[in-house]
């Protein structure tokens, strides 16, 4: 997803895989960004749009993936990503999700040197052939960038989703 337009097509790229994928805007009061489960063996991805950034949705994507690739999705128990506060069983899934995710999109780890410039910002972008937006929110994350540095260079995913919040 080195290009945000390309978010349409995550849906039937998932599909070939046999991975049903559906994106809702957010529950008012929710901080829902992820969901995932099995429903009769086959892997669902539900994600909202809570925050409208293109950056949050690829990672949000990615970290669901990581559920299913380390076995913690099933039909009995709904994975559900929220935001959450560490020391229980949940949140344990959850960093290695976080952390499975991170290095598919840093292999090795994010270094951008200080001072945090553009420049640097497109280079590292450039190196792992992800978009500049998620580079910035992966420095908003880590404390390195203010929420509000670069915010103006995040694309927004709902206008992206040209199906969003249709009933079908």
């Amino acid at each position: 997803l080195r290009d945000p337009f390309e978010a349409q097509h995550v849906g039937s790229w998932l599909a070939d895989c046999g991975v049903v994928l559906v994106v809702e805007l957010p529950l008012r009061s929710s901080k829902l960004d992820g969901v995932v489960f099995l429903v009769s063996g086959s892997p669902v991805i539900g994600l909202t749009t809570r925050g409208n950034r293109f950056d949050s949705f690829v990672f949000t994507l990615l970290h669901e993936v990581a559920h299913l690739v380390l076995g913690h999705a099933s039909e009995e128990m709904v994975q559900v990503d929220e935001d959450y506060v560490g020391g229980s069983v949940e949140g344990a899934l959850e960093f290695k999700a976080n952390d499975l995710a991170s290095s598919w999109i840093f292999p090795g780890g994010l270094k951008v040197a200080e001072p945090v410039t553009t420049s640097r910002i497109l280079e590292a972008a450039e190196t792992f052939s992800v978009h500049p937006s998620v580079v910035v929110g992966r420095l908003q994350w880590d404390g390195r960038l203010d929420w509000n540095q670069y915010r103006n260079r995040i694309p927004r995913i709902r206008p992206l989703l040209p199906n969003l919040g249709e009933v079908g």
